[in-house]
């Protein structure tokens, strides 16, 4: 038995969610990834694309843009992710606006499945697992 749902994307996705799914807006502040689909789409956390960290040093805007999105994250209930931090500076200041997740090279290059589930039960990495 095979069952056809004629629904728009915003019910398709309401109907994932229902049974359990979550959803996550990648990059968001770049490209297609705007305000307008936070309003129309139900998403559960949004990942803060790494422009923003990387831009910290050179554009003076960059911070209170960086702290509007994790507002706007916190208070519409979503968890907020950053990526790309790769120093201890940017690292302090997404820790003072609240980010739940950071990611970045500070903690960790790209690994392999492998040296990723090393990682998580052993809180280690064998170099030579980085390629991946």
């Amino acid at each position: 038995m095979s069952c056809t749902w004629k629904l728009n994307s915003r019910d398709l996705l309401n109907k994932i969610i229902d049974i359990g799914c979550k959803f996550s807006i990648d990059d968001f502040g770049t490209n297609q990834s705007s305000l307008s689909r936070l309003k129309n789409f139900e998403f559960h956390r949004i990942k803060i694309d790494k422009s923003f960290i990387t831009e910290l040093n050179s554009n003076e805007k960059a911070e209170r843009i960086l702290a509007s999105i994790v507002n706007i994250g916190k208070t519409l209930k979503m968890s907020v992710i950053i990526e790309g931090v790769e120093t201890q500076d940017q690292l302090h200041v997404v820790q003072a606006l609240g980010c739940n997740y950071i990611q970045g090279f500070l903690f960790s290059p790209g690994v392999n499945f492998e040296a990723a589930t090393r990682l998580l039960k052993n809180k280690t990495i064998n170099p030579g697992d980085m390629k991946g």
